[in-house]
């Protein structure tokens, strides 16, 4: 006969691990989640690469450093994807890395939208805005 378990305890669920010791866990990776979450997490990561290589092949197109709308975009999807997986993970230091993160690229989606549609602000009247919050002393 087995160990007793504790009533109402599900079986402890059982790893998969890649790797030796020393690479994320001590036996390894692990890789017991299910394959749905683990493709989540590895599309989220996959945005979050691609918007380095939108923003890297804009600048180099323009030789200038630029943000191409699609490295917001690329952002917001990389940031909800990565922030499902977190919480479903019950991860609260990954939950924090990434809960903010969406106020800041909808905002500036939202100024490129006003900013197409002759909207601007006051940013806009005065000039760049990085230079303002540069320039900016209290």
């Amino acid at each position: 006969m087995g160990p007793r378990r504790a009533a109402g305890r599900s079986p402890p669920r059982r790893r998969r691990v890649v790797g030796g010791p020393g690479v994320g866990y001590p036996d390894g990776v692990d890789w017991s989640d299910s394959t749905t979450w683990i493709v989540l997490g590895l599309l989220g990561n996959a945005a979050f690469f691609s918007r380095f290589l939108i923003q890297w092949i804009a600048s180099e197109r323009a030789r200038d450093s630029v943000i191409p709308k699609a490295f917001w975009h690329l952002s917001l999807i990389g940031t909800v994807l990565l922030l499902g997986y977190a919480i479903h993970r019950r991860d609260p230091i990954f939950i924090l890395a990434y809960l903010p993160n969406a106020v800041v690229y909808i905002r500036n989606l939202v100024l490129i939208r006003r900013k197409a549609r002759g909207e601007g602000g006051v940013a806009d009247l005065r000039g760049d805005a990085a230079a303002d919050v540069l320039r900016f002393r209290p």
